[in-house]
């Protein structure tokens, strides 16, 4: 009796960073990596449906990456993988898809002031900021109005442009808080905040404005 046996091999896709929803111009990489097999001698197929879109050289060593440097609505889509040798297995089986959906229209986040009502001198006030949706992945900042100051970002408020001057370590607002210990008169005014995300950034539009009025 000759038992014959049939290794299989399957890949698996995922996207870095894992971000499903993106924006126009974002970047984005669809790794692929075949299971219990090691890298040794594999090139790589991406499909978009049953469409093949890309794969790699025997000649290069990316390790089954596959990088998307500025995304657009074309990009959209199911995508899959394979792995390919001249071994024995010679291919594997493809992955489950993943799929990304790319949005042409910037974000814009929602700046909240808590807590609601009256405030006071002394009271400690948090500004929310945040992203709705699916997407993932960013990083806060905050601003208020300042100076006409060389290189300051300006929004137009009440038909008129207004200086936004970025309220320090704004960055370190963990889960897009960023909080005023202790109030005073001088933190009266308009406040906005915008969001950031990946290595190269891709910023949101800034939110609406919101009024600090401090008693």
């Amino acid at each position: 009796c000759v038992c014959v046996c049939v290794v299989r091999l399957w890949a698996v896709l995922t996207l870095q960073p894992d971000w499903t929803s993106v924006f126009t111009g974002e970047t984005v990489t669809l790794r692929c990596q075949v299971q219990g097999a090691g890298d040794t001698d594999w090139r790589y197929r991406w499909y978009r449906g049953e469409t093949q879109v890309h794969q790699t050289d025997s000649s290069t060593r990316d390790e089954g990456r596959y990088t998307i440097s500025s995304v657009s609505y074309y990009h959209s889509g199911d995508y899959t993988c394979e792995g390919v040798r001249s071994g024995n297995p010679s291919h594997s089986d493809r992955s489950s898809p993943v799929t990304l959906t790319v949005s042409g229209v910037r974000p814009r986040p929602v700046l909240t002031v808590s807590p609601l009502g009256q405030i006071f001198e002394g009271d400690s006030v948090t500004l929310h900021c945040e992203v709705t949706g699916a997407s993932t992945g960013w990083r806060y900042y905050w601003y208020r109005t300042g100076q006409s100051w060389a290189g300051l970002d300006n929004v137009r408020y009440n038909d008129r442009r207004v200086y936004l001057q970025p309220l320090s370590d704004s960055s370190s607002g963990a889960g897009g808080n960023f909080t005023i210990s202790a109030v005073t008169g001088t933190h009266r005014g308009l406040y906005w905040c915008r969001a950031e995300r990946g290595d190269a950034p891709h910023y949101t539009q800034y939110s609406e404005d919101v009024t600090l009025t401090v008693s």
